[in-house]
This record gives C-alpha cells, structure tokens and sequence, in this order.
C-alpha cells in the first residue's frame, strides 16, 4: 500500500469486461480497472449503488519502473473500503 499512489476521482460509468476487469471512468474521462474484478465478487450493478457520480479514492498500482498504473489496487468512499488487494 505505500507503493502505491493516492488518486481521488469522480465516477461517471462503471462497466465489466470480457475479461472479468472491472472498468471504472472518471469525470476527466481517464478509465481505470480492477483486475478480475467479478472474479473477486464485484458485481457491477451494486458498485453503481455504492459509488456512481461519487468521489472515490484510488490506490493505483505503480509499474515496474514506479509510475503510476491505472490498475486499482485498493478502492475507497468516505474511508470506506469497497475493494481492496492489501492484505
């Protein structure tokens, strides 16, 4: 978690993938994902309750070279934990 980069975004459009990610766009249109989110227990629908048009804080992931990721590694609302690889 201390690797990690602190990212508050507001949630315009939630969507799953083929590939089980779970997409997330934020008001400046940037996306992140989590990976194999459904695989985890998300289910898109519920995420739309919790945290559509709301501004989430993201733990993103850095790469291997310390940069940033748009891989969430730990999402939360109010200091609320809605997902969360840390543990």
């Amino acid at each position: 978690m201390e690797n990690s980069v602190q990212n508050e975004v507001s949630v315009v459009e939630i969507w799953d993938t083929s590939s089980f990610d779970i997409m997330l766009k934020a008001e400046n249109g940037k996306t992140y994902y989590i990976n194999r989110g459904t695989k985890q227990g998300l289910v898109v629908a519920e995420l739309e309750q919790k945290i559509l048009n709301k501004t989430v804080t993201l733990h993103l992931a850095n790469s291997e070279i310390g940069t940033p990721t748009n891989h969430i590694a730990q999402l939360t609302l109010n200091d609320s934990v809605i997902f969360t690889e840390f543990d």
